[in-house]
């Protein structure tokens, strides 16, 4: 019993397909493709202008009436034994 023999493809775009589909050098070559591609845009993204923002807050009290004490950390700590 013989092994069943692949058959040849019909006509030359039937073979450049195939060959796109099957062969691993061709593979290969198109992803190196597609990741000069991808390099590409990241270089292209460095070169784009750029914004940078930034913001800040604060709140500050100060009790600065007649007759009230000074708020110093001495005195808001309890006396040691």
């Amino acid at each position: 019993m013989r092994a069943p023999v692949r058959s040849l493809p019909a006509g030359l775009d039937q073979s450049f397909t195939i060959a796109v589909i099957e062969y691993p050098a061709i593979l290969a070559t198109l992803h190196l493709v597609d990741a000069s591609a991808f390099t590409v845009q990241s270089v292209e993204c460095a070169l784009l202008p750029r914004i940078a923002a930034e913001a800040g807050a604060s709140r500050s009290f100060s009790d600065f009436s007649p007759g009230a004490e000074a708020m110093e950390p001495s005195r808001l700590l309890p006396a040691s034994a």
